[in-house]
């Protein structure tokens, strides 16, 4: 990881979005670009305009200053910078090459509320470089927690937090989830099917984990393997609750049906137990 940047504006979550990267370049000897959009919207509704003049670069620039002052980085290479456009559009932007976008999930004014459904829907949508939404400042970075599903994408994100697990010298909790529904009965609009056992499922999703450790290259990192029934999303988050951090694809298959944002990933996004990485498709 050479390069990470992150979007700040003034908020308690942006100083821990801040202090996050901070952390992260200590640990791997990134650069740190801060990003202030420099724009606020007065008004809400339909109407609403970005207002990009001067008024809106020197309040981007006061909050800029607001989180660089709150959060120690002295020893660590940071450069700052401020942009006029939309919050959303200037951190994909900046980010285009970068190796990591982290954003604070609950910001004001120039990242004006970074929610999903908002501007970090927006950018963990449609960045093209892996994204981390933060909410508090962290402790520690000991511990991740990464959904696999037999897809090639949850390959990619296991793969991704392979390296910086062994960057950091992080354990690595590989978690498979699988839906067991009593099938066969049938009904006048669905025919019977054969019985499938919660034993043949779960041994079907164990051959998924196992394959992902595999094809992953992680032998010199320590990981534990877990195969949760019920729910990916719940299981997933119960898993990342005493983690530091939850990674997972933006799209996959089977035992997390469609790891795409709206689905698992959006789920785990909106009432994250612990900061959680996007890594997109391509």
């Amino acid at each position: 990881m050479e390069r990470i940047v992150v979007g700040i504006d003034g908020s308690d979550p942006a100083a821990a979005a801040l202090a996050w990267v901070v952390r992260l370049a200590r640990l791997t000897g990134a650069r740190i670009e801060a990003v202030t959009a420099a724009a606020e919207m007065p008004l809400a509704g339909p109407f609403a305009e970005w207002n990009l003049g001067e008024d809106a670069i020197e309040l981007g620039l006061e909050a800029q200053k607001h989180t660089l002052d709150e959060v120690e980085h002295d020893d660590v290479e940071l450069d700052s910078f401020i942009q006029q456009g939309q919050p959303a559009a200037v951190l994909l932007g900046a980010a285009k090459d970068a190796d990591l976008l982290v954003i604070g999930t609950h910001g004001h004014g120039a990242i004006e509320s970074a929610l999903l459904g908002s501007i970090g829907r927006q950018v963990a949508t449609h960045a093209v470089c892996p994204t981390m939404l933060v909410a508090t400042d962290p402790g520690r970075l000991q511990r991740m927690v990464v959904g696999v599903d037999g897809s090639e994408e949850a390959l990619h994100a296991l793969r991704w937090a392979v390296d910086l697990a062994r960057a950091v010298g992080a354990t690595i909790e590989v978690v498979t989830a699988y839906h067991y529904t009593p099938v066969g009965m049938g009904s006048p609009w669905v025919p019977p099917v054969p019985m499938t056992t919660q034993h043949d499922m779960q041994a079907v999703a164990a051959d998924v984990l196992d394959d992902a450790v595999e094809r992953a290259d992680a032998a010199d990192v320590v990981v534990e393997r877990t195969v949760a029934e019920g729910s990916a999303a719940m299981r997933l988050r119960d898993r990342a609750a005493d983690a530091d951090l939850l990674v997972v694809g933006s799209r996959g298959h089977g035992g997390f049906a469609g790891l795409l944002l709206g689905s698992v990933s959006r789920k785990c996004l909106v009432h994250p137990t612990a900061p959680v990485v996007v890594i997109p498709s391509h």
